[in-house]
Formats: structure tokens, sequence, C-alpha cells
């Protein structure tokens, strides 16, 4: 979207090349609202806690409205420890200081449609450079928490494989040691059994 600005605040674009270039800016625009509206699992990932309706609306290739909410999605990663793992639509759409992302991608728009090179390359990429660092700072802010929940992960397996350890080392039968044991009982019994018979020979008289 930016390097489409670029080219609309040139002014020597004729009305076609500005018709065109609007267009192209209009199907990347409704991109970023799609991107907004991705799902996984069937729930919404940027739509706060409303996981199940489509966080903005796209009309005519252009973000309208913002329906889901600002709440964050808490996670436990480890006893007493929660951590918000969601970004939502309304912050990236609304949460910097000065216009909307929408209001500055529509902005680009009209401007690109009539022609207002003057405001795309004084007003419209100072706009979107601001939306683009702060976009960039919630990237940096997911690595940081993708960062985290790896740790979290390993620390948690490492937790894991230790108490199944002392679980199998409490609880487990040695099956080896206990057929060995089995092996020799039934040794000894065995020989028991043939001592008996020596001993005990039943003779002629035994059944008179």
């Amino acid at each position: 979207i930016r390097e489409l600005t670029v080219q609309a605040a040139n002014g020597s674009n004729s009305e076609t090349d500005l018709k065109s270039l609007s267009e192209e800016l209009k199907q990347n625009i409704e991109n970023v609202g799609d991107v907004l509206n991705s799902s996984y699992g069937g729930k919404y990932i940027f739509g706060g806690q409303e996981t199940l309706q489509e966080p903005v609306d796209i009309v005519a290739g252009l973000v309208t409205n913002v329906n889901g909410d600002d709440g964050g999605i808490p996670r436990e990663i480890s006893r007493g420890v929660t951590l918000e793992i969601n970004i939502t639509a309304e912050r990236i759409l609304n949460g910097g200081t000065g216009e909307s992302l929408g209001v500055t991608l529509q902005n680009i728009y009209d401007r690109t449609l009539s022609g207002d090179q003057t405001a795309l390359s004084v007003d419209s990429l100072a706009q979107l450079d601001d939306q683009m660092d702060r976009v960039l700072g919630y990237q940096a802010e997911i690595g940081a928490k993708y960062n985290r929940l790896n740790v979290s992960l390993k620390r948690n397996e490492s937790e894991t494989l230790n108490m199944t350890a002392l679980y199998s080392e409490a609880n487990d039968v040695d099956i080896a040691e206990k057929v060995m044991e089995f092996q020799l009982m039934d040794t000894i019994y065995n020989a028991s059994l043939q001592t008996g018979a020596k001993i005990l020979r039943p003779s002629l008289l035994d059944y008179l």
C-alpha cells in the first residue's frame, strides 16, 4: 500500500494511471480486512472476546466498521502466571493517537482516485508510516509473547518429565526383575514337588 501511495503521489500520473492505482489500492486494503477477519478453529483471532463474529466489516473493498471488542484473552502458562495471547482488530485499527488505520486507508484511496498528489505526499504517507510503526510494535509484542510461551512450554515439559520419572520410580513394576523372581520361585516349587515325591513313594501296601 505504501509503494502504491508513493506512485500515486507522483504528479506525472494520468487519470487512467490514478484509476488503475486506486483499484489496486482497494484490493490491498480489502486484503487488510481479510487478514483482520482471519479465523482458526472456527474462532476469529482478532475479535477480542467476541470470537464468533467477524471483527471488521468490508464494504466496497474498504474497512468500514469494527465489530469485535478490545478484550484480552488470558491463558495460564504456569501456576499463578497468566498471559494475554491476543491482539485485537480494535487495537490495530484504532490503537494510535492520531486517525485510525481505516481512515488513513480510506483517505489514501479517495485521494488517489481524485488525484490529490499534495495530500498524498504530505499527509497520507506520514500517517501511513505512523500506522506501520505502530503495527510493527504489535508484531514485536507478539514475538515477545511467542518466545515467552516457548520458554514456558520447555519448562513445563521438563517438569512433566521429572514428575513422570518420579512417579515411575515409585509405582512402576520392574518387569524383568519380576520375571526372574517368578522363574526362581517356579524352579523352587518344582524342586520341592520332586523332593516330596521321592520321600513319599507310594507302594502296593499303601493301596492295600
